[in-house]
């Protein structure tokens, strides 16, 4: 493995890395994911170097939520040195034992009955908690979902308030649980890592958190069982929600929706904007959540389902 660092962030990392106490290091690039961060191991050292370009990236909000976590007691990442105007944080290295690198169908139940309990304890923990972080409200739903209909090109301005019409009476419907908890927003086998060697719920390490806000509990749910990159097992999805009531069953099936939406549009603009074309191979996966989750809704999803089929034939 080599560092794929340009020349002008490599040398700003090794006097970052020399200030926090590594004055030689070798460091291994890991691939690169849909974001603008990217991540280097420590050759022997247990750590990883996260590069977060600033004007491009933020890491304070990373920095935040893996505290309000370690404070709660789950598995974020030990952060050893932070360097927020520089771009750069020196972190625990949990590993290649991503969830998504050791799924089998031996294990698969085990590992998602794991991320579904750390998922519990988290809201639990967080229910209507005074946390320092934005709301996850209407206007945030709103913008996300905006996003199919403008990539990879724009719809024309009528069908597009079309489109934002049809939306609000769903979105209204999940904008404002009475005790929001804390979403990360990007919860699945990616961003999972399995710690063999702990015990209970600290098995299960956390990464890619730093966009985590104030909402409503279904989110993650969604965002695990209903995951844009992997087939997950229906049967998997139809056991959670068994137990849950209508009210979260229609919540789920709502954010399944506006999650999908958000996701078709996203890899259309990785792939336009960002010259990342691996991701579009996704994008008939996550249009079946979409339909899947608007025929779940019944009459409710019926006019963006219609709405769909006559602007997005397939």
């Amino acid at each position: 493995m080599t560092c794929t660092l340009p020349a002008e962030r490599y040398n700003a990392a090794l006097e970052f890395l020399k200030t926090a106490g590594f004055p030689l290091v070798t460091l291994d690039s890991l691939p690169a994911d849909a974001s603008f961060r990217s991540y280097h191991r420590l050759r022997d050292k247990n750590l990883l170097l996260m590069n977060a370009p600033p004007g491009v990236e933020d890491i304070r909000s990373f920095v935040l939520v893996a505290e309000i976590l370690s404070k709660l007691g789950f598995a974020a990442p030990t952060l050893h040195a932070v360097d927020a105007e520089s771009g750069f944080v020196l972190l625990e290295d949990f590993g290649s034992g991503t969830f998504t690198n050791i799924l089998t169908a031996e294990n698969e139940r085990a590992l998602y009955t794991l991320a579904l309990s750390v998922l519990a304890a988290l809201q639990e923990k967080t229910a209507g908690a005074a946390l320092p972080l934005p709301p996850y409200d209407l206007a945030v739903l709103q913008r996300e979902v905006n996003l199919l209909v403008e990539w990879p090109a724009p719809l024309a301005d009528t069908a597009r308030a079309g489109y934002t019409a049809l939306w609000l009476p769903l979105l209204n419907a999940v904008a404002t649980p009475q005790k929001p908890v804390l979403v990360l927003r990007d919860y699945h086998v990616d961003n999972l890592m399995l710690r063999a060697e702990k015990e209970g719920l600290a098995r299960c390490g956390l990464l890619d958190f730093q966009d985590a806000l104030l909402g409503h509990p279904a989110y993650d749910a969604v965002s695990l069982l209903q995951d844009a990159r992997r087939d997950v097992p229906e049967a998997l999805e139809q056991e959670f929600l068994r137990d849950k009531d209508a009210a979260y069953t229609r919540a789920y099936s709502i954010l399944g929706a506006q999650r999908a939406a958000k996701i078709v549009g996203i890899f259309h603009r990785l792939h336009v904007r960002d010259g990342k074309p691996k991701y579009l191979h996704h994008i008939p996966r996550t249009w079946g959540y979409l339909r899947r989750n608007l025929l779940r809704l019944g009459a409710d999803g019926q006019p963006l389902m219609n709405f769909l089929n006559r602007e997005f034939p397939l």
